[in-house]
């Protein structure tokens, strides 16, 4: 799979963000990812989706600037301790998926929302 991917340039960005009332999720959004690594997504739960600009505004309907996208989400009121634990489990997935990819690790970003401007050759 990193062979398939080296000519584009994936990343994943892991961010929380407002998605109902009372709901919040902590947000995997993949971008740039080849056919391959595509397919790879959508067998995993991820949806093909417009990026998120911000913690308010999570992706729509593909558009411009689209994502494999996967939500985790949470109720507000929840323990604290759950909230931890499941952070520990979005980070793991996102070092799993980042383990595909030729830039490994380093292809992970926390807090971080998709470049709008970096999504050259989205599949």
């Amino acid at each position: 799979m990193q062979t398939v991917q080296l000519p584009f340039h994936t990343h994943i960005y892991v961010n929380l963000q407002q998605v109902a009332p009372g709901m919040a999720a902590f947000v995997l959004e993949v971008s740039d990812s080849g056919p391959e690594f595509a397919d790879f997504l959508a067998a995993l739960g991820f949806a093909f989706r417009q990026a998120s600009v911000s913690e308010l505004e999570p992706g729509g309907d593909v558009g411009l600037n689209p994502v494999w996208r996967k939500e985790f989400w949470f109720e507000l009121s929840l323990q604290p301790d759950l909230v931890v634990a499941l952070m520990g489990r979005i980070r793991e997935e996102a070092y799993l998926l980042a383990d595909y990819l030729p830039n490994g690790a380093a292809a992970v970003s926390f807090a971080a929302f998709p470049d709008v401007s970096a999504n050259e050759h989205q599949i």
